[in-house]
């Protein structure tokens, strides 16, 4: 087994093997970029012959996520990983749900950030590439202003640093945008029409746009009657 332990100016890597796993003079321990292959490690060492030990690497200028990986007797085939190690900063984002927008806030604690870092507003259940909107950050700043969904739901920022793809460090609290569509129905007495209004918050309202009157508990293609809409407002 590997484990990592990291600092800004070092990463302090041990290996374990077990017991089933006899060592060589020839295995060693590379350190790579993630996804990379097996033959493009950016630094090695090897380890002697030794079945436990450590080593320290330095820690790359460059931010993005790495691993460190074990491989016997001089292969490229590896017999154990590490946990994904993330270098770069560590921010921690505060969200708050205002009239119309939200707003956004980021605390640096510990490295730097760059103008190619961005936040981008999710659905919580959705992944950071079907992002609904971004902003690139400025340095500068500690503010970003979002506009919010009009569709009811439970949403969230993600901070993605450069060189990682749409992988999120860090993650606002949830962001609940409530539902305020509503349809009132008016009965002045037995037999009589019924009366709709409607207050439409989450979407455009278009004449195409219809209601339908159903019985309770049926489904939506189950109407007794329906209008198209005469008035978008």
């Amino acid at each position: 087994t590997l484990s990592v332990k990291y600092s800004n100016k070092n990463i302090f890597v041990s290996w374990v093997l077990s017991d089933n796993q006899k060592p060589t003079e020839a295995d060693w321990v590379g350190f790579f970029k993630r996804y990379d292959s097996n033959t493009q490690y950016i630094q090695y060492i090897k380890t002697g012959g030794a079945s436990i030990g450590s080593r320290y690497f330095p820690t790359p200028s460059t931010p993005g996520f790495y691993d460190f990986r074990f491989f016997s007797n001089g292969s490229y085939n590896d017999i154990s990983k590490s946990d994904v190690l993330y270098i770069g900063p560590e921010v921690e984002l505060k969200a708050q749900l205002k009239p119309g927008v939200i707003f956004c806030t980021w605390t640096l604690k510990s490295g730097d950030i760059s103008a190619s870092d961005w936040i981008a507003l999710c659905e919580t259940s959705k992944s950071t590439k079907n992002y609904l909107s971004c902003h690139y950050i400025d340095p500068k700043l500690n503010a970003i202003t979002f506009q919010a969904p009009r569709t009811p739901g439970e949403y969230e920022l993600r901070f993605v640093p450069q060189l990682a793809g749409y992988t999120a460090v860090a993650t606002s609290e949830k962001i609940l945008i409530p539902n305020h569509d509503n349809l009132t129905l008016e009965i002045k007495s037995p037999n009589s029409e019924i009366r709709v209004t409607w207050d439409i918050r989450s979407v455009d309202v278009s004449r195409s746009d219809w209601i339908a009157l159903y019985k309770q508990g049926a489904s939506n293609n189950n109407y007794i009657t329906y209008k198209y809409i005469d008035k978008v407002k």
